[in-house]
C-alpha cells in the first residue's frame, strides 16, 4: 500500500470544505447587519409613531377644549338674545296696556346680569377664535366693537329700567320711552346675533377637525 500523501489530501477537503465555510460566516454576518438594521429602523418607526400618537393625542385635547369652552360662550349669547326679546316684549305689553313695570324691572334686571357674564369672556373668546381659525379675528373683532357700541347703550338704558321705580300712568310711560331706544336694542339684538352665528361656525370647524 502507498503512503498517502497527507498534504494533498488535507488540501482537497480544504478547497471542498472552505467555500461552505466562508458562505456560512458570511451568511451569519450578514444576517447580523441585517438584524441590527431593522432593529434600528424598528426603533425609529417606534419613535415616528409615539411622536405622533403625542401629536395626535395633543390636537384631540386642544380640540375638545376649544369645543367646550366655545359652547359655553354659545350659551351665554343664545341667554342673552333670550333676554333681550323678553325686554322687548315686556315693554311692548308695558305701552299696550296689558304689561307691568315689574315685568320691564325684572327683564332688564336679567339681561344687564347676562352682559355681566358676556363681557368678562370678550378676552378668551378672542383667544378661541385665533386658536380655531386665526383668519376670523378680524371679523370677531368687528363684530365686537359693534356690539360694544350697542352694548354700552343698551347696559345704560337697562341699568336705569331695572333700577329706577317707574311710575304709573303716563309718567311712568315717559319713563320707559325716554330710556328705552328700540332701534338701539334691535341693533344689539343684530350684533348678538352675529356674534352667535361666529361661535356656532367655529364649533362646525371643530366638529369637523374632530372627525
Amino acid at each position: 500500500m502507498k503512503d498517502i500523501n497527507w498534504l494533498k489530501l488535507f488540501w482537497e477537503l480544504f478547497k471542498t470544505i472552505a467555500p461552505s465555510i466562508v458562505a456560512w460566516y458570511l451568511a451569519v454576518r450578514t444576517a447580523a447587519k441585517r438584524s441590527e438594521k431593522d432593529k434600528k429602523e424598528a426603533r425609529e418607526q417606534l419613535k415616528i409613531a409615539k411622536d405622533y400618537n403625542a401629536e395626535v393625542q395633543n390636537k384631540a385635547y386642544k380640540l375638545q377644549f376649544c369645543l367646550r369652552e366655545l359652547e359655553n360662550r354659545e350659551q351665554l349669547y343664545e341667554k342673552a338674545l333670550s333676554d333681550t326679546n323678553v325686554v322687548s316684549e315686556c315693554i311692548r305689553r308695558y305701552f299696550n296696556s296689558n304689561g307691568s313695570s315689574g315685568s320691564i324691572m325684572a327683564s332688564a334686571g336679567e339681561l344687564i346680569n347676562q352682559l355681566h357674564l358676556i363681557m368678562p369672556s370678550i378676552g378668551t373668546t378672542e383667544s378661541l377664535v385665533s386658536a380655531v381659525r386665526p383668519s376670523e379675528v378680524v371679523t370677531f373683532e368687528e363684530s365686537l366693537n359693534h356690539l360694544n357700541y350697542y352694548g354700552k347703550k343698551i347696559e345704560k338704558s337697562m341699568n336705569y329700567l331695572a333700577h329706577t321705580k317707574i311710575q304709573e300712568g303716563l309718567l311712568g310711560r315717559k319713563q320707559v320711552n325716554e330710556n328705552f331706544n328700540d332701534e338701539d336694542m334691535r341693533n344689539f339684538f343684530d350684533q348678538l346675533l352675529n356674534m352667535r352665528g361666529l361661535i356656532l361656525k367655529l364649533i362646525y370647524i371643530v366638529l369637523n377637525e374632530m372627525g
